[in-house]
């Protein structure tokens, strides 16, 4: 349930920012928070947090509840295909450059047609 006070101070908020309110489907919602949560990953196993994008499928799935039968996260990633999810990063980024830029790790995989599964750390 939608809170009014809360809305209200939501639209306030964006006009103030010089914002338009934007709906989304659920789909594009579904989309969208994929597309971050890819592009954090990636981030994640470029810094050498994770040491493989299998390491992090492993946390999705029994840690977080991504779901099993799409393999995690990554693998769902290399499923979709890197090139296809830079260029849609690329279009979010015209949004907004800070919150949707592309992390070098997919760029270099998309660059390399390589997939998520054979990318390693830049130590």
């Amino acid at each position: 349930m939608e809170d009014p006070i809360v809305a209200d101070l939501a639209i306030e908020e964006a006009h103030f920012a010089g914002m338009s309110r934007t709906d989304y489907s659920g789909s594009e919602i579904c989309q969208r928070l994929l597309l971050a949560m890819i592009n954090e990953a990636a981030d994640i196993l470029d810094a050498g947090i994770a040491q493989s994008a299998s390491d992090i499928d492993l946390v999705k799935v029994f840690g977080y509840g991504f779901p099993r039968w799409r393999g995690g996260l990554m693998h769902y990633a290399d499923s979709l295909g890197v090139k296809a999810i830079v260029a849609q990063l690329e279009i979010l980024a015209r949004e907004d450059p800070v919150a949707w830029k592309v992390s070098p790790l997919l760029r270099r995989c998309a660059e390399a047609g390589q997939s998520l599964a054979e990318a390693r750390p830049k130590l």
